[in-house]
């Protein structure tokens, strides 16, 4: 794809479409999303970053949260479910803020966000349960990675 395409989206001011597909997605600001990304049914907070060949559906992004390039992402609940430790039971992925999702392995969860999740009673027993879904990071959520 030579142009960004948006189509039932929402952009909001500073995003750039740089050659990806948007399908029902709401961008926050600053976001980027790659040339050859294909981006359906999600929201993106702000500052948020999609890699090249990312191919990602029903998706719930925080702020600063990055998905490295060749990464997929809602094509296959049971996959998600083993990589991801927010997986609602429609199957929307949560990426907590500043994550980092790699194509591959483990999630890298900022360590401010590890800390504050595993002290909310509603997300303890998740974080529990989680452990090797995820690595934490030692940078703090509100560092944006580029």
């Amino acid at each position: 794809r030579e142009f960004g395409q948006v189509v039932d989206s929402l952009v909001c001011e500073g995003t750039i479409v740089s050659g990806a597909m948007l399908v029902g997605t709401i961008a926050g600001l600053d976001c980027y999303f790659h040339r050859f990304a294909s981006i359906e049914n999600s929201v993106f907070c702000g500052r948020d970053r999609v890699g090249r060949h990312c191919w990602v559906k029903n998706v719930l992004a925080d702020t600063n949260v990055v998905i490295s390039e060749g990464t997929t992402i809602g094509f296959d609940p049971d996959a998600d479910k083993k990589r991801f430790p927010f997986v609602t039971d429609k199957g929307i992925v949560i990426l907590p803020k500043g994550t980092l999702v790699p194509k591959e392995g483990p999630i890298e969860i900022a360590q401010d966000m590890v800390s504050m999740l595993e002290q909310d009673p509603s997300t303890s027993d998740i974080m529990v349960q989680a452990k090797g879904l995820f690595v934490r990071s030692t940078r703090h959520s509100n560092d944006a990675i580029r």
